[in-house]
């Protein structure tokens, strides 16, 4: 088991006003024992003949429940050994998700990702669809649009004849509500990695680029960019950005172990929704992301943007109207599909409703552990 690792020293200045400098830059891919996790968050205890679970975990505040699933005992109580692996890819400042290969591979048990992952083409080579499942809906929000500071661009409305970079099935209802058509005010460029988004916003070819992650919250901090648009806005309020996603086969090879780890993902849904900033600091105490000079502050307000709302079954009909409009604004699919049918072929979830009862509320509501 991989021996737990030091943080680099976080500095104590935050990113507003510097507006160059190394930003999330190379993280190293790491694996992190649920043993080292113990070390540094105290609560995790190896149970001894425990299922064995491999969790794929991204550097950034979306998946903070599969770094709490761990750290506050989730996973331990439904008799889980957990361990915890980048599943970042290199050379994209380490916050580009390969969430579908590492589940292919059989290199991680399941991991927290963009429910439209689970579609193809989207999907790793060789995975049809149905192949990924996602087990449970875990968190809203984390896709912006930003624009330059300076810029004269201050609404999704003054995007009109303007190039935007980035997924007009994403924005496209957004824009709609604006009063634009996103098919013909807009012209559209593919969204660019997590390492060119600055650059990409500076070059001038682009009036806005679309963010992951959270992002746009710390270029907005760091005085790089400035948000004009969220995956949180009118009609997409309620709209599910990740989930739990598991192979398929996985799940039907050991149904009761896909339901603990769900079960255990909500939970940690639930509690980090109720404790943000005690979720943010388990992350960086933890993170070897060599992003030393994004400061609590910023990650708390990274983590502020989002919800995390855990849905088993009653995320059916908001996916369906989420995935509505993602075809009526243009999602790649390699074949023509309702939405209603595509749900079913994706969205398994195999839990109740994580708050029904109060020995569950009581139970996700714990007091947060000191760290």
């Amino acid at each position: 088991m991989t021996s737990f690792y030091s943080r680099t020293p976080q500095s104590e200045l935050s990113l507003r006003g510097r507006t160059r400098r190394r930003f999330l830059v190379n993280s190293s891919r790491v694996i992190l024992g649920a043993a080292g996790l113990a070390a540094g968050l105290g609560r995790v205890r190896v149970a001894g003949a425990a299922s064995q679970v491999t969790i794929g975990v991204a550097e950034t505040p979306c998946v903070a429940p599969a770094y709490v699933a761990v750290s506050q005992g989730f996973l331990r109580d439904e008799g889980i050994n957990a361990s915890i692996v980048d599943i970042t890819t290199p050379g994209n400042l380490g916050l580009a998700i390969d969430a579908g290969n590492a589940l292919a591979s059989g290199h991680v048990d399941v991991a927290m990702n963009a429910v439209w992952a689970a579609v193809p083409p989207r999907t790793p080579s060789g995975l049809s669809l149905g192949d990924l499942h996602i087990t449970a809906a875990l968190q809203r929000g984390c896709m912006a649009l930003v624009v330059p500071p300076d810029s004269t661009v201050h609404s999704v409305a003054d995007l009109r004849n303007q190039t935007v970079a980035g997924a007009k099935f994403v924005f496209g209802a957004p824009m709609v509500e604006a009063g634009l058509d996103p098919d013909m005010d807009v012209a559209w460029v593919p969204a660019p990695s997590t390492a060119n988004a600055v650059p990409t916003l500076q070059s001038g070819d682009v009036a806005a680029v679309q963010t992951i992650d959270a992002q746009g919250v710390l270029l907005e901090r760091a005085g790089l960019a400035r948000m004009i648009a969220f995956n949180d806005m009118p009609p997409q309020q309620s709209d599910v950005c990740c989930g739990s996603i598991m192979l398929a086969s996985s799940i039907q090879h050991d149904p009761s172990r896909a339901m603990a780890i769900t079960r255990a993902l909500m939970r940690a849904a639930v509690w980090t929704e109720a404790h943000h900033a005690q979720a943010a600091q388990q992350m960086l105490d933890v993170l070897d992301t060599h992003q030393n000079e994004v400061s609590l502050a910023d990650w708390q307000a990274a983590m502020g943007v989002l919800a995390f709302v855990p849905m088993a079954e009653a995320a059916r009909p908001i996916l369906v109207d989420q995935f509505d409009r993602y075809l009526k604004y243009g999602m790649p699919m390699e074949a023509p599909m309702d939405a209603a049918t595509l749900v079913d072929r994706i969205y398994a979830p195999l839990t109740d409703e994580i708050a029904g009862t109060d020995g569950a509320r009581s139970f996700v509501y714990a007091p947060a552990t000191s760290v």
